[in-house]
């Protein structure tokens, strides 16, 4: 077989990244048959099909899915190539896009972009929340932060924060209540649940369960699915919450532990960043910072 055809590969990028060949068509100016005419030469080059089609649209196939992630960081690479070789004679900003949970953006992330921007005014920082993102999706962007990602082969994975969930309510609550003093107290006090219909990496309610026969688990009082929604009912002394110990909200609204030597789930976050890429001055100015923020909390 000849050597991989760049025209071709780079067309099917465009088509996954968009998810339709329409899509692609209308953003790059190119018909829908000459997009499908280049991927069916490239799936005949390389002897495998890269697409399968459903309802909405398209979906890589595991060896798409493989030659997708390869051709991202080839086109990163090529980009940030691009700015280096330019910087010397043409004043580039450089478009950093990080990917994250939306918890650790609106909590964390959002309090220091001003002075990220300050510091370093050349670099324009995008980012993006990954609650319905698919992996590809999520690592299209320069720096993911993210649960380790097992077999992720040409990424590195650094680890940014361990967090744990704990129980908190409001001083006023307990006051009215009384502190439990046991994990079967916790029967008769007012539970406020993450939102049970949705799914999430980490058992949330499970302080719904502990203490409870298998199978059966406490009715609580209100669920609602953002760390800093519980946080404020916490503090309107509605009930016991469950939010990691590196909330800020814990501090902001005095928040008081309840049954410290009982924890939660413990997990953990990375910072991924695609090998060809880690060494990237811009890119490190922006891990740098982020490890700031997660070390001083």
């Amino acid at each position: 077989m000849d050597r991989l055809n760049w025209s071709k590969l780079k067309t099917f990028y465009r088509v996954a990244s968009c998810g339709s060949f329409a899509r692609a068509a209308e953003k790059y100016n190119i018909t829908p048959t000459a997009l499908s005419k280049m991927v069916k030469s490239l799936e005949y080059e390389l002897n495998c099909q890269l697409f399968t089609r459903n309802e909405t649209g398209i979906e890589l196939t595991p060896k798409g899915q493989m030659l997708y992630r390869d051709a991202l960081r080839i086109s990163n690479m090529l980009t940030f190539t691009e700015e280096k070789i330019q910087e010397d004679y043409k004043h580039l900003k450089s478009h950093l896009k990080l990917v994250c949970p939306v918890g650790l953006s609106t909590m964390y992330i959002s309090y220091f972009i001003d002075s990220f921007m300050h510091t370093y005014p050349d670099i324009y920082l995008e980012i993006v929340s990954y609650d319905a993102m698919s992996l590809n999706e999520k690592l299209a962007g320069h720096v993911l932060i993210h649960p380790f990602i097992k077999d992720l082969n040409g990424y590195k994975q650094d680890l940014l924060i361990n967090m744990q969930f704990k129980l908190f309510a409001s001083k006023e609550y307990l006051k009215k209540h009384g502190n439990p003093k046991s994990i079967d107290d916790l029967n008769d006090h007012r539970l406020i649940a993450f939102s049970r219909d949705k799914r999430v990496f980490v058992d949330v309610n499970w302080h719904l369960k502990i203490g409870m026969p298998e199978g059966e688990e406490r009715t609580p009082v209100f669920e609602a699915d953002a760390n800093f929604g519980r946080c404020r009912l916490a503090e309107r002394g509605v009930g016991i919450i469950s939010v990691p110990t590196a909330h800020p909200d814990i501090k902001n609204y005095g928040l008081v532990e309840v049954l410290p030597e009982v924890g939660g789930p413990e997990y953990s976050y990375y910072l991924i960043v695609d090998e060809i890429l880690y060494e990237n001055e811009k890119i490190c100015f922006l891990t740098d910072a982020l490890k700031k923020i997660f070390t001083d909390l």
